[in-house]
């Protein structure tokens, strides 16, 4: 419970700060700064976890719960690159039930943000 606690609080300071850097360097929008951090730091822990998981666990493992907290509150798409490219977590079929359930929540958020409850809009009404 511990180590999940305290890689939960590293991935988000780490996006608290790496947005900070990125807003006050780049003037970028804070949202953009945002979003290329959680997604930077949810990668990050991704190649952290399967290199801890080639060495048959000699290093602390990252908990999945925490992947998963990382990828809803928006680094999904660093989760996505991070599967590919590390093969990580692509055969945990428990693990991408969770994952694709956090997306398909997301893309509802995204479309009520944007659209609104207008039935009208819906890609199935005519």
């Amino acid at each position: 419970m511990r180590v999940q606690k305290l890689f939960l609080v590293i991935g988000l300071v780490g996006v608290v700060l790496l947005t900070a850097y990125l807003f006050f360097a780049f003037d970028y929008s804070l949202v953009i700064c945002y979003f290329i951090a959680v997604n930077v730091v949810t990668l990050v822990l991704y190649a952290l976890d399967k290199c801890s998981a080639l060495t048959n666990g000699k290093f602390i493992r990252i908990p999945e719960r925490t992947l998963h907290v990382l990828a809803l509150v928006g680094g999904s798409l660093g989760a996505l690159v991070g599967q590919f490219v590390f093969r990580h977590k692509v055969r945990k079929t428990s693990f991408l039930i969770v994952y694709y359930l956090i997306v398909v929540l997301q893309a509802l958020v995204v479309w009520f943000v944007f659209f609104g409850y207008r039935l009208d809009m819906w890609p199935w009404s005519t």
